[in-house]
């Protein structure tokens, strides 16, 4: 019996690893999708909810297949240590400051691939009512960070742990900068891989993830994402003071007291009828502003 058991653990490996594949490219399709709505001819509001589904359904559902069905032991994958205040606080310092480097990163990426012949004008911005910021917000800053993190750090990364942590978090790098259509991507990929290793917590990418969209959000509203892009003066010198202080929160997120103990999760299909109503009411109150919004 002692003789078969690796032949099973590499029959499994294999399995898993197919499994993950053919995952991450459902997840990728719906992020295609989800990119090629938005040449779409539609009022913001239904473009902004068919987005959201679409993130939802690609990475949320994922990720829900990946933990509770085919894998079946969601406990034994999702790392959900506790945080301390001191970390949470200096995880979104984190996450704001983040938005420099991306910056740089991709100001450096566009300066080596696109001649000054094919750089486009960017476009005015347009405001948007309040009502429609405030999905958008929700959106990024809530839901799309979520399904993400649950499938890229909470799914992908551990179900390819098995293979080296090097390699899971190179491809699950890779992976997130692809189905974000930015090179620049893999950078934040890696540091949310990083992260999660580092903590022993999903709520880490998370709160840096959603620090990151909610700041690139606000500075598109308040029309200041010019400071944050080109190669102006006042541009290099905001991004540079940033990716310092992004340097300087991680290094004061290391040295941060730890919390102890872990949430734990209740089993699939634990939720009661009435609780799932709430959450089916939930989202169609937060579809239904989307529509209205725009």
């Amino acid at each position: 019996m002692n003789r078969k058991l690796p032949h099973i653990t590499r029959a499994r490996r294999r399995v898993q690893a197919r499994s993950a594949l053919l995952l991450t490219l459902i997840a990728a399709a719906f992020a295609a999708l989800a990119q090629l709505s938005a040449r779409a001819a539609l009022p913001r509001g239904v473009l902004l909810a068919l987005q959201t589904l679409l993130c939802v359904l690609g990475f949320g559902g994922s990720a829900y297949l990946g933990l509770c069905v085919l894998d079946g032991d969601h406990s034994r994958l999702l790392p959900l240590r506790r945080l301390s205040r001191a970390q949470l606080l200096w995880l979104f310092a984190l996450g704001a400051c983040c938005v420099c480097p991306m910056a740089l990163m991709a100001d450096l990426i566009d300066a080596l691939r696109v001649s000054p012949l094919e750089t486009a004008a960017s476009a005015p911005a347009v405001s948007a009512p309040v009502g429609l910021f405030t999905a958008r917000l929700v959106k990024s800053a809530l839901i799309a960070p979520l399904a993400e993190e649950l499938f890229f750090r909470g799914y992908l990364l551990a179900g390819l742990a098995r293979y080296g942590t090097g390699r899971a978090v190179a491809v699950v790098s890779l992976s997130f900068a692809l189905m974000h259509g930015s090179p620049a991507h893999a950078l934040l990929g890696a540091l949310l891989c990083l992260l999660t290793l580092q903590t022993g917590s999903l709520l880490a990418p998370f709160a840096v993830h959603a620090c990151y969209n909610a700041t690139l959000l606000v500075l598109d509203a308040l029309g200041l994402s010019a400071l944050v892009c080109g190669w102006s003066l006042v541009a290099c010198a905001v991004k540079l003071l940033g990716s310092a202080a992004a340097v300087a929160a991680l290094k004061k997120l290391y040295g941060a007291r730890t919390a102890k103990g872990s949430f734990s999760l209740p089993a699939p299909g634990a939720l009661s009828r009435r609780e799932r109503a709430l959450l089916l009411a939930a989202a169609a109150a937060l579809l239904l502003s989307m529509i209205l919004g725009g």
